[in-house]
């Protein structure tokens, strides 16, 4: 049960840290992308 639970905590915190790599990327690209328009 112990594992069970372990597992899916960290299966939920790969999760929330792929998703948060992915914004972040996202915002960077944006930011970029309206910066180098403005030129």
């Amino acid at each position: 049960m112990a594992l069970a639970c372990a597992h899916s905590s960290f299966v939920l915190n790969f999760d929330l840290q792929v998703k948060t790599s992915f914004t972040l990327l996202f915002y960077c690209v944006f930011f970029l992308k309206t910066r180098f328009d403005e030129f």
